[in-house]
């Protein structure tokens, strides 16, 4: 079994392209692990590298501390002796989708309850379903984030039904 990673960061609102979001905190990182070790604080640095930017919707230390787990689960940063730094994967949505896929916790059970529905589902049923699989209550919030992110990531179409919004798988394009 894999290593997976629990925070979700809050989902881009201000931007279409999840993988510019993503490429943007992740330019914030230092490169090597000698502009890793120079960095006396990685969530500082981040905040302080995307305070104004579009589509970074970092606010505070926790936000930052979120999105550097959530790179590390994508496998766009690593946690070394020396601190953050960035990893050499390069920014391609398929292998982003694998890791969020894999590495993000509960991911693939969002995934998994969408592909068994009948039909579009809401947040609520999606955390019911994932709940009642779980030996553990699962937070309707974190669902919801996981889900905007399965959106942004292309693994999940957002539908609007009965004035709500609800979530379908994406189509397979192969």
């Amino acid at each position: 079994m894999s290593l997976t990673f629990k925070p979700i960061p809050e989902p881009p609102h201000d931007s279409e392209d999840a993988l510019e979001s993503i490429a943007t905190v992740r330019a914030t990182l230092p490169a090597t692990e000698a502009e890793a070790a120079d960095t006396p604080d990685c969530c500082v640095r981040v905040l302080d590298r995307t305070d104004g930017v579009d589509g970074a919707q970092i606010q505070e230390r926790d936000d930052a501390a979120t999105w550097l787990t959530f790179l590390r689960a994508l496998e766009l940063a690593v946690d070394g002796a020396e601190g953050y730094r960035r990893t050499e994967q390069e920014l391609e949505l398929a292998a982003i989708q694998t890791a969020f896929r894999e590495r993000v916790h509960g991911a693939q059970t969002v995934l998994d309850v969408l592909g068994a529905a009948d039909g579009p589902l809401s947040a609520a049923t999606v955390t019911e379903r994932v709940d009642a699989a779980s030996r553990r209550p699962v937070q309707r919030e974190r669902v919801g984030r996981v889900l905007e992110w399965a959106v942004l990531l292309e693994l999940a179409e957002r539908v609007l039904a009965e004035d709500e919004r609800r979530y379908w798988p994406a189509v397979d394009p192969q």
